[in-house]
Parts: structure tokens; C-alpha cells; sequence
């Protein structure tokens, strides 16, 4: 980089320099040696453009010692009311600068000529570290997931209430859920044990229901910053029992049950409002493929365990 200040800035640069007060900063052994040598420069005094340079330069930088070998090297080389300045770093190529003194006033020249010097190996340090990151802050960048977003939980439960609707016998059954999930790589596996119980009222009958079951399923996780949102397939597995009463004389209730099963599309979302607890909200839907029924004298079917359900719940849950 070739630069030609014009006299106008460089006589501002002086008059800032003389005004302002230098910042000072503790030299250590494990700060980086700048070699910095100054030739021709007779009419300036070459103690002070060191001093100030020493005081001006960077944190992390120090002037070297004699004879302690650098790879950032600063040249000061100057002619009649000019100076020519130039700052490499090992092989790379150098920053330069030519400063005219020609309008400057002698007692500021010194200082002018250090402030310059300092900011050209500055400007040559920040360059190299630009071009040659550090690999370890360089991996970590690369890896490094931003500070908001919180660490992905792999266990988690939930308990919570619940309605299932039964469209084949419009009939609504009530109770709750526990659940549990795990999730391993990209798949979550969850599963349940769901309570329900509920009746259906006619003129001349009553059918109490309690449905017993189990789910297992598999899903997809999508999280953001506190809410996690599960969609996928699922297969509940369970046992319902129907106990039926008569008003009619000569007709006497009985109790059935058995065994019933049916595939499922459950999705569920949890919103963590602490680091482990999160409000839980699931849906399900399915259809009954084994139904459990209930019937009349005449074969006909007064509450049954079949075809399609909906089920809704809210809760709490948990996550570690």
C-alpha cells in the first residue's frame, strides 16, 4: 500500500498527537517482539519517535531487544522533510507510506512520525491475523453453536389429561396420559400409558366404558430456542371393558371386554418455560383395527371400541 498524506492531514495528525494524551501498556515477555529501526533520520530525534512508539503500539506488541529476531520488522528511512515508512511481516508483502514534513512544524515531527509507525503495524498485524486465524479460535468458530440457542435435550416425559372421542358410538371417554420419550439421532421414540373411562346414556340403557392402553411410535424432532414440535407414525395397543345395565324388565346387563389395537398418527408440541419443566399439548388420531362391542338382545351394537378416534391433551412435561 502506497500512500501521499496531504499536508493538511498530516499537520491535523500532529496536532491530535500533541493534544492527546498516549495510552500506556504493560510490556510482557510473552508479547510479540517488533523489530523497528530508523535510518537517516538526523533532524528528528530518533529517542523520542522510539519512546512514543513503544508507548502507542498495540496490546500484545513490544519494541524488540537488540539482536532478538521478529517477524514483524518496521523502517523508518528518511530524506529531506520526508520520511518513508515500511512494515512487513515475515515473507508477506509490506504495508508502505511516505509522509511530507514540509508544512509540519519540527517539534511535531517526531511525535507525527511514531503515531504513523504505530498505525501502519497495526494495521499490518490485524491484516496477518485476518489472513491467518488462530486454529484453535478457528475451529470453535466453525463449530460453535450461537449462546442462545440451548442444548438439545435427549430424555423427556409428560403427564397429562385427556379426552378421546369415539365417532361410531359419539361418545366422549376422559382421563390421562404418562408418557416418555427418547431421542436418538435425528428419531425421537416415545411411548404412553393412557387411561380413559366415559359412558353413553339411552332411554333404556346405560353402557359404562374403560379403555386401557399403550402406544409406541416414532417421529421426527424439530426444536427451536424452547418450543419442540414431534409429528409421526404410532400403533396403540390396549384393553377395554363395556359393562351395560338394563331399565327394561326381563333383560339383564353383562360386562365385556378384550383386547384392541390400531395404527396412529400422534403430534405433540412442548414449550420449555424452565430449564426442564415445558407445558405440553399432544394430538392424536387413529383407527381401531381389533374393536371391542357392546350389544343389545338384537345383536345391535350400543357402544363399541372401533373405527376412528381423536384425542386431544394438555399438561406438563419434563426434560433432561
Amino acid at each position: 500500500m502506497n500512500c501521499r498524506y496531504s499536508s493538511t492531514w498530516v499537520f491535523r495528525l500532529a496536532l491530535a498527537g500533541l493534544l492527546g494524551a498516549p495510552n500506556s501498556f504493560a510490556q510482557h515477555e510473552s508479547a510479540e517482539p517488533v523489530s523497528f529501526e530508523i535510518l537517516g533520520c538526523d533532524d528528528l530525534e530518533v529517542g523520542d519517535v522510539r519512546r512514543i512508539v513503544a508507548l502507542e503500539i498495540s496490546p500484545g506488541l513490544r519494541l524488540s531487544r537488540d539482536e532478538e529476531p521478529s517477524q514483524l520488522r518496521a523502517t523508518v528511512t528518511c530524506a529531506v522533510a520526508r520520511a518513508h515508512v515500511e512494515v512487513a511481516h515475515g515473507s508477506e508483502l509490506p504495508l508502505e507510506l511516505d509522509l511530507d514534513f514540509d508544512r509540519v512544524p519540527t517539534a511535531s515531527r517526531a511525535r507525527l512520525l511514531a503515531l504513523a509507525v504505530a498505525e501502519l503495524i497495526a494495521t499490518r498485524e490485524i491484516e496477518h491475523q485476518d489472513a491467518h486465524p488462530e486454529p484453535d479460535a478457528e475451529a470453535a468458530t466453525r463449530g460453535a453453536e450461537p449462546i442462545s440457542s440451548p442444548a438439545p435435550h435427549t430424555l423427556g416425559w409428560w403427564l397429562s389429561p385427556g379426552i378421546t372421542w369415539l365417532p361410531t358410538s359419539q361418545a366422549a371417554l376422559f382421563g390421562g396420559n404418562v408418557g416418555a420419550w427418547a431421542q436418538f439421532g435425528p428419531v425421537v421414540v416415545l411411548g404412553d400409558v393412557e387411561a380413559r373411562v366415559g359412558r353413553k346414556r339411552t332411554e333404556l340403557s346405560e353402557v359404562r366404558a374403560a379403555a386401557y392402553s399403550f402406544l409406541l411410535g416414532l417421529s421426527p424432532r424439530l426444536s427451536s430456542r424452547s418450543v419442540d414440535v414431534t409429528v409421526g407414525p404410532a400403533a396403540r395397543f390396549g384393553f377395554a371393558q363395556l359393562s351395560g345395565s338394563s331399565q327394561r324388565d326381563g333383560v339383564e346387563g353383562r360386562t365385556v371386554g378384550g383386547l384392541w389395537f390400531g395404527p396412529a398418527l400422534r403430534a405433540s408440541m412442548k414449550w420449555r418455560f424452565a430449564s426442564w419443566l415445558a407445558l405440553y399439548s399432544g394430538g392424536e388420531v387413529g383407527h381401531v383395527m381389533r374393536p371391542v362391542r357392546g350389544l343389545d338382545e338384537a345383536a345391535r351394537t350400543l357402544f363399541a371400541i372401533d373405527g376412528p378416534w381423536a384425542s386431544a391433551t394438555v399438561g406438563l412435561g419434563g426434560v433432561h
